[in-house]
């Protein structure tokens, strides 16, 4: 009698086990990020493979996967909820872990920077569970937003903060700082120092990442109308001429615009938390019917 009693308790156990995993992996999403502005030669080697294949603007990168950049080049990364990173040349980073948990809360982006340097925007302000983390051999880097950079050099790491506030430590976890904008880290194996004071050519080429991401498209309506819409980052104000409009979740949004008899031109604007533009110019001549 003990037997079938202790089969059916272990088939239970082993039931609740499947049961939470299969309940985990409906909120636990692995995150997908996909490779733009690729230049120069770039290269990827994809999780459990040894061998590197070149790497092209649109091509998609997922854990474990690693990424890496020749001299002269480089590539841009994002997540779907516009998060960006930017590799500069002779570097190698690996993904770590990219995921959402929508039980807990959570986003945790990492990353393994090896050698080389890595820009980083993101877009919203993560929860308190969230992060984003570059790890380099001697330190590491984690925001939850803002614009900042990571290189890893021998036995040094630099970090330099241009928007919001980036906590790093050593590598050990011995020391920590929490640097705001226009400050900047040197990480070593003995500590670390900070400094006021970042290069203005720190983030000089770094348009793409410094002002928001915006997108109009322009589509002709009857009656005498037109549709202005696109996207933005999530959280960002949207005007058109001066005039706010609705944002998305997503960061969608659109606005329906009355033509007049000639050439028609919309301004449309996209600021951020922390103060910068991104701004596009639309037009569109009309006809008047008699």
């Amino acid at each position: 009698m003990r037997k079938p009693v202790l089969l059916i308790l272990t088939n239970v156990c082993l039931l609740i086990a499947i049961f939470g995993l299969l309940a985990q992996s409906l909120f636990v999403v692995q995150r997908i990020a996909q490779a733009e502005a690729v230049t120069g030669q770039v290269w990827v080697q994809r999780a459990r493979e040894g061998k590197w294949s070149p790497l092209a603007s649109g091509a998609t990168i997922v854990r474990g996967d690693v990424v890496r950049t020749e001299k002269s080049s480089g590539a841009g990364f994002k997540w779907r909820d516009g998060t960006q990173w930017k590799l500069g040349e002779q570097t190698q980073l690996r993904l770590k872990k990219g995921m959402v948990d929508s039980a807990k809360g959570s986003e945790i982006s990492q990353f393994d920077l090896a050698s080389g340097k890595v820009w980083v925007r993101g877009v919203k302000g993560l929860s308190a569970a969230s992060r984003f983390e570059v790890e380099t051999p001697t330190g590491v880097a984690s925001a939850r937003e803002g614009v900042w950079s990571v290189e890893a050099k021998v036995g040094a790491t630099h970090v330099a903060v241009l928007r919001g506030e980036v906590e790093v430590s050593t590598s050990q976890g011995a020391e920590k700082a929490t640097l705001r904008a226009n400050q900047k880290a040197v990480v070593t194996v003995s500590g670390l120092t900070v400094s006021s004071g970042v290069s203005p050519n720190e983030f000089e080429s770094q348009t793409s990442l410094v002002k928001p991401h915006l997108e109009v498209r322009l589509k002709r309506l009857g009656d005498g109308f037109a549709l202005l819409h696109g996207e933005t980052e999530a959280g960002n104000r949207v005007r058109v001429d001066g005039e706010n409009v609705v944002v998305l979740g997503t960061g969608g949004f659109f606005k329906r615009v009355k033509l007049a008899p000639g050439q028609n031109r919309w301004k449309i604007e996209s600021t951020d938390r922390h103060g910068e533009t991104s701004s596009v110019t639309k037009s569109l001549d009309f006809a008047a019917r008699g």
